[in-house]
This record gives C-alpha cells, structure tokens and sequence, in this order.
C-alpha cells in the first residue's frame, strides 16, 4: 500500500517524477554511474534468422565492454545465448523472456559464476562458457589522441 501510495504522489507531481521500486532504482544507479558487477555484455532481443529458420530466436551479444569477463573468454558480438545457468532462454518461434531479463540475469556480485551456453555461427552445437563476473566499467566517452598535422587534423 505504501509503494502504491508513494507511486500515487510522485505520478502527480509532474511529467518527470515517478517512484522506482527497489530493484529498478539499483538498475538505473548502476546504469547511470556505469560500473556493476557482470559479465560486461549488453543482449538484444532474438530474431529468427532467414538463413537458419529451425534456430531459435536466442538473445544476441551486441556489445562487449573492453576489458570484460566476456571479452577475456572469448565470446564475440552477435553470438547467440541459447541458456543462462541452464535455463533456455528461447523455444522454437519465441523468446522465453525478453533480452533484458537475460542480461540482468548476467549481472550480479563480483566474483560470482554464471554459466552460459552460447553458439555461434559455424558451431553445430552450443559451447558452455562459464564466466566470474567482476565490476564492469562502462565508458561515457570514446577517445584517442591525434597526432598533429601540418595544416588541418585529419
């Protein structure tokens, strides 16, 4: 009753004021302060492939933190996470959970285990990847130094 209360008041303060239960407050922290513990992977959602219609739409790794328990074990952008801990992730023409559940399935303290079954193209059958998760630092800005010119930076 009180959270809903709470929701209640905040919902008519203004467009930009809402209550966060718990756990959606401690995911908007982490994401917003861009360290946590994980694997240092980011999903999208699964989608049935026109040149493997028979595979399911298992999440897809679209992004890999440099410096990332998933990084270090070799998992690459646009492998397929077939299970988290033994649980499919997808079944034929859909997706168990959306990608989002999965990926905060693969965050949690540092130094615990999450075992992964993934495959890839060119695998007949998905590879167990078990991974220690570790605090994942994510950066802001990407850069590197110019090397200065005579005349214009190119």
């Amino acid at each position: 009753l009180l959270r809903d209360a709470m929701r209640g008041m905040l919902h008519n303060l203004d467009v930009h004021s809402t209550y966060l239960p718990p756990k959606r407050y401690e995911k908007v922290r982490q994401d917003t302060e861009g360290e946590f513990g994980s694997i240092g992977a980011l999903l999208a959602p699964g989608f049935i492939d026109d040149a493997r219609p028979s595979v399911p739409p298992y999440p897809v790794i679209e992004e890999i933190y440099p410096g990332s328990p998933a990084e270090t074990a070799g998992l690459q952008l646009d492998d397929r996470i077939v299970s988290v801990d033994g649980i499919i992730t997808a079944e034929k023409g859909k997706e168990l959970k959306e990608a989002g559940a999965w990926e905060a399935k693969l965050r949690g303290p540092s130094g615990t285990r999450v075992t992964l079954g993934v495959i890839r193209v060119g695998w007949k059958e998905p590879r167990a990847f078990t991974l220690v998760r570790a605090q994942v630092k994510q950066q802001s800005v990407a850069w590197r130094v110019l090397e200065p010119r005579i005349g214009y930076l190119q």
